[in-house]
């Protein structure tokens, strides 16, 4: 309806509820010190406010909605020419649109009122009697407020030239952010302003958090005895675990603008936090990264379709994806407590829920499990968050964590993001310091069947070097004979004997060095410098005779070709 003028939507509203128009928020307003603000926070007896309904609600195309009673189990499906994605707060689904503004209760989808209106939602506030609504005005340049009661009659109404965004409300007064600079507390019953909030920080939505009031955009301030300090950066200030991750993901949706039907970027990453845990959830598409209160990861959760909403309770998270399905989990450990089903695809999920609605706790995983399974696909959607839990796979110590990077570094899929992620674990395998069993494993499975093979074994054999496992070189010394390796993995394991073989690993050594004591035209550099490196470690360990005069014997290479040792600067070391 963008054709339509405000004046229309005047007209539509003018037929009840208290006016208030022509500046109803002080424009001279002064209260340097903060004197009227800490004298309201102070006096101010804030009355309780209903727990919400456990509910979940499916956005499955433009005109189309479903919901979920999550303590009942009960689905029901409402239809309607959207303009713009409802929201839901407390005990209300909002909605507008074709002229309409409407309230449904959340657990079943039956209509509670509703009332003609045209603007874009922003936001809404309810405490269980009075819902308050933000509107953008049609023109773009006015936000409209409309308190309405539990029979749809609006008790108060606001026009202000101003971006006024998603509010707040307690009995009688209201707590409307204001140009992302302050915060107005607006008396629905005498229709003035009873204080303001300076922030220099960024404020676009007011929200409720166990039972506390909170002013936010990307981080929040608390309305508590320090919210007059917040004009000059101070107050309780609250935020997730400070990481930086790709995409910047944010915490809180701008409070001031409006949200379409479709799918959007702050549906599927974003931080799911709530105020006072010491967790947070990094959800990024298909992944959910449970953080601790440092920003380190704790845990993994892999979906099987795109994350598309969720929420943040007491030690508890819930997930919801685009195939429609929910999931509680532990935000501590990530294992699943309890799972439920909206019946199908949707687009975005807005979801309201503090505890699983039937506990049933699957067992947990260990961390290095997790990352397997978020690491072991690769999109381009998904490559820069990986290559951030590559990271953190790497800082894990032991023998699992090495395995996993080993199962990783095979080559299952291709593509331009799965090569590029391999590659990279491939680089990190070749640096590892720990995890020698489960590098010794992998070559154990390399010389039991010599078959082609995808085991990183240049990178297996670069770590063993590198850490000088000694209990390794026996079984380099059979991968050496491997029949499949390929050049540059057959120098790395030369590579690796030179430093750990002992006199145990001079009969696969000479063995080797007396079955290519005489290079061919053909052969690659790598192969002529593998043979260099063993006849040098058989040097080490004074066992060089036999084969040296194997060498000797040797027709010339080609015209003139020298045999002459590669020098030290000539091997690919760094490469591996």
């Amino acid at each position: 309806m963008r054709h339509l003028g405000l004046s229309l939507l005047l007209a539509a509203l003018s037929c009840g509820g208290g006016q208030t128009r022509a500046h109803p928020l002080d424009q001279e307003w002064d209260d340097e010190k903060g004197t009227e603000l800490d004298a309201f926070q102070r006096g101010w007896d804030r009355p309780e406010v209903p727990a919400a309904p456990e509910v979940a609600i499916g956005l499955v195309d433009d005109r189309t909605i479903i919901g979920l009673d999550l303590a009942g189990k009960k689905r029901w499906i409402y239809e309607y020419d959207f303009e713009g994605r409802p929201v839901l707060t407390g005990d209300v689904l909002v909605g507008v649109g074709s002229g309409y503004l409407f309230a449904l209760d959340p657990v079943d989808g039956q209509r509670r009122w509703w009332r003609k209106a045209h603007g874009w939602l922003r936001g809404v506030g309810d405490d269980g009697k009075t819902t308050v609504v933000t509107l953008e005005g049609i023109s773009g340049e006015r936000s409209v407020v409309l308190a309405v009661d539990r029979d749809g009659r609006v008790v108060r109404q606001i026009f202000e030239k101003a971006k006024i965004g998603s509010p707040a409300v307690f009995d009688q007064f209201v707590f409307l952010p204001y140009e992302r600079r302050q915060v107005l507390i607006f008396d629905l019953v005498e229709g003035t302003e009873t204080a303001r909030v300076v922030s220099s920080r960024p404020v676009s939505r007011a929200f409720i958090a166990r039972d506390r009031l909170f002013f936010g955009h990307e981080e929040a301030v608390a309305f508590d005895n320090g919210i007059v300090a917040a004009r000059n950066g101070g107050g309780t200030s609250v935020a997730p675990p400070a990481r930086d991750f790709p995409g910047r993901p944010r915490w809180l949706a701008p409070g001031d603008e409006t949200m379409p039907m479709r799918t959007v970027r702050h549906d599927s990453v974003r931080f799911l936090y709530l105020p006072g845990e010491k967790t947070a959830t990094l959800v990024y598409h298909r992944l959910a990264i449970g953080l601790d209160e440092s920003g380190r990861t704790q845990w993994v959760h892999t979906a099987e379709a795109n994350h598309v909403g969720g929420t943040a309770g007491p030690g508890v998270v819930t997930l919801c994806d685009a195939a429609g399905r929910l999931r509680w989990l532990d935000a501590r450990r990530g294992n699943v407590l309890s799972r439920a089903d909206l019946g199908q695809s949707i687009r975005a999920c807005l979801v309201q829920s503090q505890q699983p609605p039937q506990l049933s706790s699957e067992p947990s995983v260990p961390l290095e499990d997790q990352l397997f399974l978020a690491l072991k696909f690769s999109d381009a959607l998904h490559l820069p968050i990986q290559l951030e839990l590559l990271e953190d796979l790497d800082r894990i110590a032991g023998d699992r964590a090495t395995a996993v990077m080993i199962a990783l570094a095979r080559a299952e899929v291709h593509s331009a993001a799965a090569d590029t992620l391999r590659q990279v674990v491939r680089e990190r395998l070749a640096r590892r310091r720990s995890g020698s069993n489960a590098l010794r494993d992998a070559l154990d499975q390399l010389n039991a069947r010599w078959r082609p093979t995808d085991l990183p074994v240049a990178e297996i054999a670069t770590a063993l070097r590198r850490g000088g496992v000694v209990a390794a070189a026996d079984a380099l010394g059979l991968a050496l004979h491997h029949p499949y390796l390929e050049p540059k993995a057959r120098l790395a394991v030369a590579l690796a004997l030179s430093t750990v073989a002992t006199r145990g690993q001079v009969f696969a050594l000479s063995t080797f060095a007396a079955r290519h004591a005489c290079p061919r035209p053909d052969d690659p550099p790598e192969a002529r410098r593998t043979l260099e490196i063993v006849l040098g470690t058989l040097r080490r360990l004074k066992a060089a005779g036999p084969a040296e005069r194997l060498r000797q014997a040797c027709p010339p290479v080609g015209n003139g070709g020298s045999l002459a040792p590669a020098s030290d600067d000539a091997l690919p070391e760094r490469g591996l």
